[in-house]
């Protein structure tokens, strides 16, 4: 696995001496609580919350459907692209459901690391006077569709209806309208640009050379979305853990008023998670 959560911090923060010296905290308190909920949940599967269970059928809003030759309609289950199977190390791209393609790939559930490349995305950044944990950065995605290269025919479509009805629930549910650039409005109507896929002399489809890529933020936020879980949500105990080493920290600060006044010292009993928040304040 990989070593420590990366810290990224802007260009003017970095050429500031004093500005570095007040986020250095917040910055390395950060990574320690990163790191510890990334080992908590990508290796360990421990979720601060239940996750819903994987989907057993195929249920999924925008699953795909094909046509056999008779015209009938034929659900193709979970399809992931050939460089997902691949990374899995998967002999297959179709699947019944979700469960059965992430047994197939010999996913932990509660881990969210299909490939792992969310959890190498994952980083702290500094924000104001403090710092934040975020994914950032680029990974495989499973998405197969469109495989294709497309391109914009003559002909229009009028999607109105349809259009019509994606907008009311993205409004009834408070979602954001995704934007469509094939889009346009033509004396009241909706209209769309028809596209089909390029094919070569042979009469073949071009399919697509390279792998989709995703951002590691829109993944979590899928996880989010099907599981309910927010992978990088703190537990009660290292919540607890992190408030430890402030106290720590301060008790170390008043160490010699202590010793002045004659008193007892006693001794610190910290977890191991809290022993690593104490030496992070303190640039041990």
């Amino acid at each position: 696995m990989s070593g420590m959560v990366q810290v990224k911090i802007s260009k003017v923060v970095f050429a500031d001496p004093a500005k570095m010296k007040l986020i250095a905290q917040p910055l390395a308190v950060a990574r320690v609580m990163a790191d510890a909920m990334r080992t908590r949940v990508r290796d360990g599967g421990q979720m601060a919350t239940p996750a819903k269970p994987y989907a057993t059928h195929t249920v999924e809003r925008g699953r795909v459907q094909t046509r056999t030759k008779t015209g009938a309609k034929t659900k193709a289950g979970y399809v992931v692209s050939q460089a997902y199977a691949d990374k899995l190390g998967m002999a297959q791209t179709r699947f019944e459901s979700s469960a059965q393609m992430h047994a197939a790939g010999g996913v932990r559930f509660g881990t969210f690391r299909a490939t792992g490349g969310m959890w190498e995305g994952l980083q702290v950044r500094n924000f104001g006077d403090g710092a934040v944990i975020e994914f950032a950065g680029v990974s495989l995605g499973k998405a197969s569709y469109p495989p294709n290269i497309t391109f914009r025919t003559g002909r229009l479509l009028d999607v109105t209806e349809q259009e019509t009805k994606r907008r009311a629930a993205a409004a009834a549910s408070g979602r954001t309208v995704r934007k469509d650039r094939d889009l346009f409005e033509v004396d009241g109507k909706i209209m769309r640009h028809e596209r089909a896929a390029r094919r070569d002399k042979k009469g073949n489809v071009i399919k697509r050379k390279t792998a989709q890529m995703i951002r590691n933020w829109q993944k979590a936020g899928v996880v989010f979305k099907h599981s309910r879980v927010n992978v990088i949500q703190s537990t009660d105990r290292e919540t607890l853990d992190m408030i430890d080493g402030f106290g720590a920290s301060l008790y170390d600060a008043t160490r010699v008023l202590i010793a002045e006044a004659g008193l007892m010292q006693e001794p610190l009993n910290l977890s191991a998670l809290a022993e690593r928040f104490h030496r992070a304040l303190t640039g041990a």
